[in-house]
């Protein structure tokens, strides 16, 4: 219903720009509660509804920031989705004031995913990154891309000392030399979860479980796989997973066509579709590890997003319309 709801409402550019900034409003907000979580862990700020779920008198060093969605995984994968839509505003902007502000948001967004020290989710920024650049090669010289490169990197490795020595949080690229896989290519950590996840999906392989979860009893009751395709594999079955598939290959076929227009002088619904298309692509792999489902918070984020897909679509479309009807004479 909140799918089709923004819709609905997303009919025309300026709703589609009014959205977008609210976005980034709200994306805003979760920095300043994620700073608060960093300088007051386990703090109740107000009783039931903001809240850090730290013991922070048990806090010495390595503290994972969990945000509004009490969760860092999720926490990191909304701060890495959110780098190329603020991205797309900073190149866009054209007011000195107003870009000053977008690259401190930027900044802003980058140190929060770093103060979760989740590696799918810098893993995933980095795929996007790269992905981005290679379909924006047109837009790029050798010139540009050396100075992005170099700058992002530079960037990337300054919140990283900073992150790691002087707040509560701990090292990312620690975590990240430390990482060891099973098999060859699964993380360890989740090797068991996914291999628990696929035999216990296979119990009930075409209608699942039903879509009650009990987390608070967690492996007492059924084995979190640590993935939203074993997720939905387990709860609706190939039924539900399969239509999930679909609904996402459906959002991929509307986002790839937009692959080739240029982030900097193609109208501005086409450039939103292109950012959007990177970030569908990292959030289908990220959700390999992760599932959005556990947070009744954070859906609405996800969802925003597919909305904005279809949304975008439905406007490209209509101003294509608009172009190629003639307007009739006097």
């Amino acid at each position: 219903m909140f799918f089709y709801l923004c819709i609905s409402y997303i009919d025309s550019e300026e709703r589609m720009k009014m959205v977008l900034k609210a976005m980034l409003v709200s994306a805003a907000f979760v920095m300043v509660f994620t700073t608060l979580e960093l300088l007051f862990p386990g703090r109740v700020f107000i009783p039931n509804w903001l809240y850090t779920k730290h013991e922070y008198s048990l806090i010495m060093k390595g503290l994972r920031v969990t945000g509004p969605f009490h969760d860092f995984e999720l926490q990191a994968e909304f701060f890495a989705l959110n780098v190329p839509i603020i991205f797309l505003y900073l190149i866009r902007s054209k007011a000195l004031s107003v870009r000053v502000i977008i690259a401190l948001l930027l900044l802003a967004d980058l140190f929060m995913m770093f103060a979760t020290i989740t590696r799918g989710a810098f893993i995933v920024l980095m795929i996007g990154f790269i992905y981005l650049a290679i379909i924006s090669r047109r837009d790029l010289n050798f010139f540009r891309i050396t100075a992005i490169t170099s700058g992002f990197v530079f960037i990337l490795v300054c919140i990283e000392l900073f992150v790691s020595r002087y707040t509560t949080s701990g090292s990312l690229f620690e975590r990240l030399i430390a990482t060891t896989f099973k098999s060859g290519i699964i993380p360890e950590n989740r090797y068991e979860a996914w291999r628990l996840g696929l035999l216990q999906g296979m119990l009930h392989p075409f209608i699942g479980y039903g879509p009650a979860w009990d987390y608070a009893k967690g492996i007492e009751v059924k084995f979190i796989p640590h993935s939203i395709y074993l997720y939905l594999f387990n709860i609706t079955g190939l039924c539900g997973l399969t239509s999930f598939l679909f609904f996402l290959y459906r959002l991929l076929k509307m986002s790839v066509k937009s692959i080739g227009v240029s982030l900097v002088s193609s109208p501005f619904p086409q450039a939103l579709m292109k950012v959007l298309h990177v970030c569908l692509i990292m959030f289908i792999i990220d959700q390999i590890k992760i599932e959005y489902l556990r947070s009744h918070i954070y859906i609405y984020f996800v969802w925003l997003i597919f909305a904005l897909i279809a949304a975008t679509q439905n406007i490209i479309l209509k101003n294509e319309r608009e172009r190629i009807t003639p307007v009739p004479s006097a």
